[in-house]
Order: C-alpha cells, then structure tokens, then sequence
C-alpha cells in the first residue's frame, strides 16, 4: 500500500524542526543501545565514531523528508545503502542491522512524544498520519540497506572464492611466486610472514558431489578451527590429491618441535571427535609461498607413508619419516640400504627375525616368545646377521640403519600391492 507524504501542522513541523536541529538527543539513546548488541559492541573506534555519525544523520534524513514533502530522496537512498555495506564489511549480523533499524525508529517516536506533551491534538496528527508513512519511509530504508548489505556480503564472497583459488593455485602449482603469494594473503586480512604448518585430513567425503564436498569441507573446518583455538577465517585449505589440506598458523617465536608436539596433540583431539576423518597427517612448520607448499607436501607424504599400515586412526608426522624420506631422494644411501636386506633373502627366516627383534626394542625375550622360537635360536638367527652384513646389533649406529632399511622395505611393498 502506497502512503503518500502527510501534510504537517504548523505544531508538528515545529516539533520535527527541533529534532532536525538536535538530532543526538535521539541519535545518542540508539547509539547507547546499539553499544550492547552483537557486532556493534565489537566494532574498533573509527568504526563507532562512522555508526555514530550515520545514526545522527540517520534522524536528520527523517526530518528533511518530513519537512520537503520529498519523502525518501535519491541522495537518501545511498546514504542508507552505503550504511549496510560497511557494516557487512564490518562483519555486523544483519539480525543486529535489523534491531538497530527497529530501535532507531522506536527512539524518533518516543522523541516526538516527549516533544507533544499533552497536548491531544498533535498525539492524533501523529498517530493517525505521521506513523502509518513513518512505517513506509524506514520499510523503504531497511529494504535499501540490507539488499546494499546483502549484495556487498556477495561481492566479498565471490572475490575471497577468486583469491582463495588464486592462493590454491600458488601453492600447489607455483610455490616460486612468492610476491603473488604475500599479495593475496595481504588481500585476504593474513600476516604473509606467519609460520604455519599444513595438515592434510583422509576424510570420507563423496568427491563426486560438489556441494555436498563443499559443505563438509566448511562443517570440518569450524571443527578444526574450535579444536585449534584459532579462528576460521585464519585456516586456509584446499581440496588436493583427494584429501583436505589446511594450513594452520603456528605462534610467533614458536620452535618447529614445539609446534609438531602441540599441533600433533591437538590433531589426535580432533580424530577422536570426528568419526569421518580417517587418518590425519601433519608436515613441518614453514614459512613462505615455498615453505607452506613444502609442509603441505610433507603433511601428505606422512599419509602415504604410513598408508595400509596400522588399522587405527592416528596422526602421521612427517617428523617421524624425515630420515626415511630424505634418504629415498638420495639414490646412492637407499641403494647402499636395499644391498643391506638383500644379503638376508636367501634365508627368509633372518628377515622376519631382525624385523620382529627391532620392532620390539632389540629385546631378545620378547623377540623369540613373539617369533615361537627358542632364545638359543633366535642368538643363532642375529649372529647370522651380524655375520652376513658385517654388523653389530649391540651398535646403536648399525641398529638405526637396518631399521630404516626395513621401514623403506615395508613402503616398498605397499606401493608395488597397490601397483
């Protein structure tokens, strides 16, 4: 229903003048209340002091339109529409931008009550014409402001959709990029020079579907931002090589060991909490376009490692496959290791021996109960070692490397099973 503009009384216009004249006596009784509500109490100075100054001038558009018989101008229109985009780029809830429009108005209703007094002939002006076009005039307001907050909200969306992919992008493709890299984490509210270390979660969600993906993605974040004490907008993620990759901050002046215990711990928190994450894996803290690619690749060669091996649902850290892995890049030391065991196949039993022996901390008890052999046998089955390799299992040195020979044998195997 269209209410056109009411003809005011020379009493009314008077009183509506006094508003326009000082509208904070209105303006700082909203402004008083909106300190309390979600969003608005949050706000930093500058912010305040511009929800200040729009709700003074809030109340003076009221009047104008009042007062010209213009109703809600042109100009007005964008001074309500440039109010809802900033407080979306605020990160005000439009259920509080709504309450501030439903206290504002109910603040210039008591205003010209306290002005009327008693006197009956303006109470019913305002009554029966003012408040039926007052109703229309902040409708017409609210509408502007929150189709420009809504829209503005979209647009944020869409450009952090387009950096984030970009950041994707540069990490798992161009890592060399490193000014694109600092410009968009500049761009996305991120310290470029923060320290983080990339977690790569196995998690049971249907690829194929897209939104159903996307929507896990985002109810496994909160999850992890909650387990991690940090906020989401500070993870950044990606969908790569079928698993979730998200980079976590890491406190400044942090140790690299200390960051692998903490995040290792808090890691094993959210496993137990979320049945649908199968394994997690956790690389080492880096910084930098290259550093961050470097975790993220570490945090998925940890899952791969270990892949196959072990039921239970655990945290992988690639702290504790660095030797491993170093020495499979270095053709010469991982030949040197395969030469190691492969002395031992001629005689099946020796292998299966120093495995079971190593795997339970060199105790020689154990060893043969576990292997259902006799002490004697199991002395005769590692001197044969000793023998053929020229080893000493009482050598620390010896020990460490069979060991790793053994765990790149298991690795080896896996892969060629899978193959």
């Amino acid at each position: 229903m269209i209410v056109s503009i009411p003809a005011l009384s020379d009493r009314l216009k008077a009183v509506t003048a006094i508003l326009a004249e000082d509208p904070r006596r209105i303006s700082a009784r909203v402004h008083a209340e909106l300190d309390g509500m979600e969003g608005y109490r949050d706000l930093p100075p500058q912010a305040r002091v511009s929800v200040e100054e729009f709700l003074v001038c809030f109340v003076e558009l009221w009047c104008e339109a009042l007062l010209s018989g213009n109703g809600l101008s042109v100009e007005a229109r964008e001074v309500f529409a440039d109010y809802g985009r900033r407080r979306a780029h605020q990160g005000v809830p439009l259920q509080s931008l709504m309450r501030a429009f439903s206290v504002g108005q109910r603040e210039i209703w008591q205003g010209y009550l306290e002005l009327a007094g008693d006197c009956e002939a303006l109470a019913r002006e305002l009554l029966f014409d003012v408040s039926r076009y007052m109703f229309c005039y902040f409708d017409e307001a609210a509408e502007e402001t929150v189709q420009a907050y809504l829209d503005e909200q979209l647009r944020q969306a869409r450009w952090r959709e387009y950096l984030d992919q970009r950041l994707h992008y540069i990490l798992l493709y161009t890592p060399e990029d490193e000014a694109g890299f600092r410009e968009i984490l500049a761009a996305l509210g991120l310290d470029p020079g923060m320290s983080r270390v990339a977690l790569a979660l196995d998690v049971a969600i249907d690829a194929e579907k897209l939104r159903t993906r996307e929507d896990e993605i985002e109810r496994l974040l909160l999850q992890v931002a909650r387990t991690f004490k940090v906020a989401t907008a500070d993870l950044v993620r990606a969908w790569h090589r079928e698993r979730l990759l998200i980079w976590l901050p890491c406190a400044h002046g942090e140790a690299i060991s200390q960051a692998d215990q903490r995040l290792a711990r808090r890691a094993a928190v959210l496993l137990t909490g979320l049945a649908e994450i199968r394994q997690a894996g956790l690389g080492i803290m880096n910084h930098g376009a290259q550093g961050w690619a470097r975790s993220a690749e570490e945090a998925l060669r940890a899952l791969d490692f270990f892949s196959g091996e072990h039921a239970e649902r655990t945290v992988r850290r690639y702290s504790g496959i660095l030797v491993e892995d170093g020495i499979r890049g270095n053709e010469n030391a991982l030949r040197y290791l395969v030469s190691l065991l492969e002395q031992l196949t001629n005689e099946p039993d020796l292998l299966l021996t120093l495995e079971t022996y190593l795997g339970l901390g060199c105790r020689r008890g154990q060893s043969a109960k576990r292997l259902g052999i006799h002490p004697n046998t199991l002395d005769y089955r590692l001197g044969r070692v000793e023998e053929l390799l020229g080893a000493s299992l009482d050598d620390a040195d010896w020990v460490g490397r069979l060991d790793i020979a053994l765990r790149l044998r298991r690795y080896s195997l896996r892969c060629s099973t899978k193959g």
